[in-house]
């Protein structure tokens, strides 16, 4: 596929509470593309270069959401069996 993403490796040294932000902040970037896009595409006529870069962003970040979405998961299964297995 090519390089990993910076923004990747930075995801996996985030902790929980890291986590929780980076998604939330993905999110809002996202919605304010989304919002972009569609004041492009309804512009005459249409840029597409400049669309077709917001769709790859956008495909960025949502690739980096879901990434740090199943990270903060698993993160929280392991907090969960730490705290289920009793101690010696």
């Amino acid at each position: 596929m090519g390089e990993p993403s910076p923004g990747l490796a930075r995801i996996y040294r985030m902790n929980m509470a890291q986590l929780t932000v980076r998604i939330e902040r993905l999110q809002n970037e996202m919605g304010v593309l989304g919002k972009k896009l569609e004041r492009l595409k309804s512009t005459e006529p249409q840029p597409m270069a400049e669309i077709n870069s917001i769709t790859v962003q956008i495909a960025r970040l949502r690739a980096l959401e879901k990434a740090a979405k199943e990270r903060l998961e698993g993160k929280s299964e392991r907090r969960d069996r730490r705290m289920r297995t009793p101690r010696r």
